[in-house]
């Protein structure tokens, strides 16, 4: 498990499972990507994701949810795991997707940030591709939608 930004981690299976990592890091939110996700841990919140670690897998489609779900545990205090399976493809995809939105970014410079600290990230090619056009057709628009969200609160 690995910290990204204050309140926001990045890790596998086994960190999400791992009790101790979780109480020592203080995760309240899980976003949890994998074949056959499901909530495991009753004390923590979930968004949970289907989706293989597959070049033609359409995470994109999920950024706009997982980057609300991020962002709102955050602004109140809490502490996100991202995880997949091995900590180096779909939840690396999904970090780097809020990091575009929150922290302004290119998708380029998100991925390198997160394999900065976590030197294992290696998201599939299909995935990089998404992050790109994400970054250049929506990632502006989803910026606009979270500021007034947070004019709003």
């Amino acid at each position: 498990m690995h910290l990204i930004l204050p309140g926001l981690y990045v890790g596998s299976m086994f960190d999400a499972k791992n009790q101790a990592k979780l109480d020592a890091n203080q995760i309240t939110h899980f976003v949890s990507v994998h074949d056959s996700t499901r909530p495991f841990d009753t004390r923590r919140l979930y968004l949970c994701i289907q989706a293989s670690d597959t070049p033609r897998q359409d995470l994109k489609d999920y950024f706009p949810m997982v980057v609300e779900f991020i962002h709102e545990a955050r602004s109140k205090g809490g502490n996100v795991l991202v995880h997949c399976f091995a900590g180096v493809s779909r939840s690396v995809t999904l970090t780097a997707a809020y990091l575009i939105v929150a922290c302004d970014v290119g998708w380029s410079s998100a991925l390198k940030a997160i394999q900065a600290v976590r030197t294992t990230a290696d998201p599939n090619f299909g995935f990089k591709k998404q992050l790109s056009f994400f970054d250049f057709e929506d990632a502006e628009q989803q910026r606009k939608r979270l500021r007034a969200k947070e004019q709003t609160s």
